[in-house]
């Protein structure tokens, strides 16, 4: 009888210890879990908060609209879209609107510069071209 108890207790005892290994685990499942999941909303975060904190077509309406000028700086892609939105065309100040309408057009044609292309990429296009159909003729040739 005294070794079916000493049995019972070692047994007892391994699944004891199995069971509490098993919580630290799951434990450590569960932060590892947590840390994965905040990391990647933080990494989400950083690479999504530039459009949360681009200006909207309002934001330069009422810039302009406060004091006749226009305050902030504003990208390009911003003027656009300023030009292009339908809210801001519908219920702004025609007055208002108009003159910064005037405003922006300007101000993006005067961004514009020099027609980009002037001519040299296509230059080097064909010379990369050239130069590889030539190596290619050559090792041709040469492999005859």
């Amino acid at each position: 009888m005294n070794l079916v108890h000493m049995y019972e207790r070692i047994i007892i005892q391994q699944h004891t210890e199995r069971h509490k290994a098993s919580g630290a685990d799951a434990r450590e499942e569960a932060v590892r879990r947590v840390v994965y999941i905040t990391l990647v909303l933080s990494v989400m975060v950083m690479a999504f908060s530039g459009v949360a904190m681009a200006a909207t077509a309002q934001d330069i309406y009422n810039d302009y609209a406060g004091n006749g000028k226009l305050d902030g700086t504003y990208t390009n892609e911003e003027l656009r879209a300023y030009l292009n939105d339908a809210t801001v065309a519908q219920y702004a100040d025609t007055a208002t609107k108009g003159e910064l309408d005037t405003l922006v057009t300007s101000m993006l044609n005067k961004h514009r510069g020099e027609f980009p292309f002037t001519g040299m990429e296509l230059g080097m296009f064909l010379l990369g071209a050239a130069v590889l159909v030539g190596s290619g003729v050559a090792l041709r040739r040469a492999t005859r």
